[in-house]
């Protein structure tokens, strides 16, 4: 069962992964600004924060996939596709990550739109509004999420990073925690 939310502009509308599948640069931010802990809801961000950045592709496992994300000469979001590339190794990354426009740049609304229009037809085959029930199975089935990986071999081309070893730290890798901090430093 997921807690509604009491405070801010989803209050007593929405509940976590609602917000998530709704507006993931406002549940991102408020992530950033510890809300969710000062408000009761750490345990349940957390969880979230987790699985809204290592969402599984919906392919099979046998087959190697990745996600391709676009962005334009700006470094505007443009959406993500699916692709079948022809080695391991080339499936990098393996896994959808929806914090990836709040990263590049916070409140670019129409990029999360793009966003979320591309996650509901690759996971939901739809561009329907999804129900509350729709967002609260998908992030209640563990099947739907990566585990987290100790190494990784390629650099994000969001993110930027060009990390051999990742430390998990419960909510982000050491290095994303890295990276946050160095772009509210830059505020």
């Amino acid at each position: 069962m997921w807690s509604i939310l009491n405070f801010g502009k989803y209050a007593d509308k929405m509940s976590l992964p609602e917000v998530v599948l709704h507006d993931p640069d406002w549940f991102f931010k408020a992530i950033e600004s510890n809300r969710f802990e000062k408000r009761g809801f750490a345990a349940e961000a957390r969880d979230l924060n987790f699985k809204a950045r290592n969402i599984k592709i919906p392919r099979p496992a046998t087959e190697h996939w990745c996600v391709y994300y676009d962005f334009d000469h700006r470094g505007k979001f443009c959406g993500f596709t699916l692709a079948q590339v022809p080695s391991a190794e080339e499936a990098y990354p393996r896994h959808l990550d929806l914090s990836v426009v709040h990263r590049q740049e916070r409140r670019d609304k129409s990029g999360n739109k793009l966003l979320l229009r591309d996650f509901k037809t690759n996971y939901f085959c739809s561009l329907m509004k999804l129900t509350r029930k729709q967002c609260e199975e998908f992030f209640e089935n563990p099947a739907n999420f990566c585990e987290p990986m100790k190494r990784e071999s390629h650099v994000t081309q969001v993110g930027q990073t060009f990390a051999e070893e990742r430390t998990w730290n419960g909510d982000l890798f050491e290095d994303e925690t890295i990276l946050e901090q160095k772009y509210h430093a830059s505020d």
